[in-house]
């Protein structure tokens, strides 16, 4: 591939600059991705994987940057870098400026505009005369991760969201893109921590929770049963208000598939007798046992009423629908306040 065909790939004229580069590249990878994440054949989808390829490829060659994987979205900084400046840099004073006002372009949808404002820091935040600290450029990271996510693009989001997070962090993000099993083994990590601050008995009903969702409803009980009763005592065990029914229902249905594989009656008794911490969590929230399994009536009536459950335990969705990914160049350059002097100096781009 030559620098006309790159250049024809990115639907880029032959004088143009390195932010025009930045959002032409950003904005064909990123439809195409969708694209393929939409794609209904197995040929269609190799197809637009090509297409990826070749777009990541073209970048490459006209931006003079080595490729690091071409099913990804490439970005002018690498994390080696970062982390070699961790051990040798002086304490700035935290700006978080940056990471609010991407938040807010987020919630307007403008991604792209968002995109290049924390491609640009992180990638300032390298300098030596760079003025924003080290935790400041960790949550730009953990952000532009979120962003990539909310885009449909996971495992790649999911390394930045994850960067520099503890495991309660990372059990919360996995669970969100609906990685239950990471979760669980996450939040089991936080739970192994003495010096969580998160409670013991939060932690078993998230885990529980990620089993319900994953179906293994016998590790779903046990979670609450046999190992909350091992690492904090027993008699203490729910003592405290009900504050989440979503949990409650995910047992009550869970005691009820586990139920119907013995054949025997699922009522209040054998509830109390089999399962009597999770009887004592249902009297919490529901004031009496019956009124807790009447759950189960519902749901056989109305199947809609089910499924409303399991989505209200779900991530949202990814983004569907066209996103926004273009902005102009003067827009990009109202930003630059965000960004300390003498930076500024560095963002101003010369034509190719």
């Amino acid at each position: 591939m030559n620098k006309s065909e790159a250049r024809d790939i990115l639907g880029l004229s032959k004088d143009f600059d390195k932010e025009s580069l930045r959002l032409q590249y950003h904005t064909q990878f990123i439809e195409t991705f969708r694209l393929k994440s939409a794609s209904l054949t197995i040929e269609n989808s190799k197809s637009l994987e090509a297409k990826l390829a070749d777009i990541n490829r073209a970048f490459s060659i006209l931006d003079g940057s080595e490729i690091q994987n071409v099913n990804e979205l490439q970005f002018d900084f690498r994390f080696e870098k970062f982390e070699k400046k961790i051990t040798a840099t002086k304490s700035h004073r935290s700006r978080n400026d940056l990471v609010r006002h991407v938040e807010n372009l987020i919630q307007q949808k403008r991604y792209g505009l968002a995109l290049s404002i924390l491609e640009i820091g992180i990638k300032l935040s390298f300098l030596e005369e760079s003025e924003i600290s080290l935790s400041s450029v960790e949550r730009a990271i953990n952000t532009l991760g979120k962003v990539i996510i909310q885009l449909g693009m996971v495992n790649q989001g999911l390394r930045y969201l994850n960067y520099k997070t503890g495991n309660y962090e990372k059990a919360q993000n996995y669970r969100r893109v609906g990685e239950y099993k990471l979760a669980a083994h996450h939040f089991a990590l936080e739970m192994m921590l003495r010096e969580s601050d998160v409670p013991l008995e939060d932690l078993c009903q998230r885990i529980s929770i990620c089993y319900f969702l994953l179906n293994d409803f016998e590790n779903s009980i046990k979670i609450i049963e046999e190992v909350l009763p091992q690492i904090t005592p027993r008699k203490s065990v729910f003592e405290g208000a009900c504050d989440y029914k979503n949990f409650a229902t995910a047992i009550v249905v869970s005691m009820n598939k586990l139920n119907a594989v013995s054949g025997k009656k699922f009522d209040n008794i054998r509830v109390r007798l089999k399962y009597p911490l999770c009887f004592k969590y249902l009297q919490k929230c529901h004031g009496n046992i019956d009124d807790a399994l009447a759950i189960l009536a519902n749901f056989k009536n109305d199947s809609n009423a089910y499924e409303e459950f399991l989505n209200s335990l779900k991530p949202e969705p990814f983004i569907t629908e066209e996103v926004d990914l273009q902005y102009s160049l003067s827009e990009l350059e109202e930003n630059y306040d965000l960004f300390e002097q003498p930076m500024k100096k560095s963002l101003i781009y010369n034509p190719k």
